[in-house]
């Protein structure tokens, strides 16, 4: 039987000798001790992710805050447009108001774009102008929008008012938008009808103008005259500064609808005429028409005195041309004692049937001739250079039309 012997051997058994201790240093850490900790309590991979996560939730804060307090400092503005009416206004003040102007009030600038200024009788003008401002407009989810000017908000069809150091206007505000930068204006040909003496007549040349101070609102293209027993029947094809409001042709403050009545004043003298056409100097196109007028118990001296071949105007722009005349004795009736009725000639007096050679017009009425309808019955003035007559249609023929 083996019998094991425990021996114990301090030399084996003895615990390694603890280093010793080194000295502390009062008022100090290591910053990553020796198991690799920061201060000795955070692993040194997790404290950086901790830094990570955190610069990126700080960035993000401070890129939010700036986006924020871009909106709310720096909101994003256009132009925005108002048509504004003036309403009538002294001619002298109209005149001061121009393209240009800088309209300023509490920080905001209101430019003025465009201004149309057109008669209101007399010594007055209509104006209405477009301004324009970098304040936006607003909607209310509406019809109606709202202009942001001088702190204050203004609606579509509210008042407003404007000062410079010239002049102070009040006015309406007609639109608001940001698409139209101008006003709704255009340039109108109507003819014009009226009635003035002969020396009044005889001074209207194609090319004068109406002019309101500076502004010229209406020019003569075309000017035709025919007496009259009294005196002379103008018809003036002309050019007006229009503009439309509410869905109407404006001259000023008056309606440039046929029919209506609207002034023209010149330089020599001042004109109330109807509008008898619109869209053009005169309607229709050109066309020669041939007519036989009558005229009736003349002197033999006024009829001889009209002979073939004799026009009204001058060479290509003639608007009448005698192609043929006829000459008999006038008739006259005469009642005996007992009551009849007798035909018979006249001892002296003369008829006279003209075949005439118009230059009129054709339009979708019938043939126009000096701005009225021709017609059977129509009667003509015929002003000659030695003689004029008044003579009746008799007969209508238009022959062909002309170029324009």
């Amino acid at each position: 039987m083996i019998i094991f012997t425990r021996i114990e051997s301090k030399t084996c058994c003895m615990s390694p000798p603890k280093p010793a201790d080194k000295p502390e240093k009062k008022g100090s850490m290591d910053l990553i001790d020796e198991d690799g900790k920061l201060f000795g309590r955070i692993n040194i991979i997790d404290a950086l992710v901790i830094l990570f996560v955190a610069a990126v939730i700080v960035t993000g804060a401070a890129f939010t805050a700036t986006t924020i307090g871009a909106d709310e400092s720096s909101p994003e503005t256009h132009e925005t447009f108002a048509t504004i009416d003036i309403g009538t206004q002294p001619l002298h003040l109209a005149n001061q108001i121009s393209e240009g102007d800088k309209i300023a009030k509490s920080g905001d600038i209101l430019t003025i774009t465009d201004v149309y200024v057109g008669p209101a009788g007399g010594d007055k003008a209509s104006v209405v102008i477009r301004g324009a401002t970098g304040s936006n407009s607003q909607s209310n989810g509406s019809s109606i929008k709202y202009l942001n000017y001088a702190g204050s908000s203004y609606s579509q069809g509210g008042g407003i008012s404007l000062r410079t150091n010239e002049y102070f206007v009040k006015g309406r505000i007609l639109s608001i938008g940001t698409e139209q930068s101008s006003l709704d204006t255009e340039t109108t040909q109507v003819q014009l009808q009226t009635s003035m003496s002969e020396v009044e007549a005889s001074a209207l040349e194609p090319g004068e103008t109406y002019d309101l101070g500076s502004r010229t609102v209406g020019t003569i293209e075309e000017v035709t005259t025919v007496p009259s027993r009294t005196d002379r029947n103008v018809t003036l094809g002309v050019s007006l500064q229009t503009i439309n409001k509410s869905g109407e042709t404006l001259f000023g403050s008056y309606d440039a609808s046929i029919g209506s009545s609207i002034p023209f004043e010149l330089s020599t003298t001042n004109i109330s005429a109807t509008v008898v056409h619109r869209g053009g100097l005169a309607p229709g196109s050109p066309t020669k028409s041939n007519v036989e007028v009558h005229v009736r118990n003349v002197s033999p001296g006024v009829a001889n005195a009209i002979e073939t071949g004799t026009s009204i105007g001058d060479g290509a722009n003639s608007t009448v041309t005698v192609l043929e005349k006829q000459v008999t004795p006038a008739t006259v009736i005469l009642t005996s004692d007992s009551g009849d009725i007798h035909r018979q000639d006249h001892p002296v007096n003369k008829d006279v049937v003209l075949t005439l050679e118009l230059q009129a017009r054709q339009t979708e009425r019938g043939v126009w001739f000096r701005g009225q309808p021709l017609k059977v019955g129509t009667n003509l003035r015929l002003d000659f250079d030695t003689v004029a007559v008044n003579g009746s249609v008799e007969n209508l023929n238009v022959t062909d039309s002309t170029d324009s």
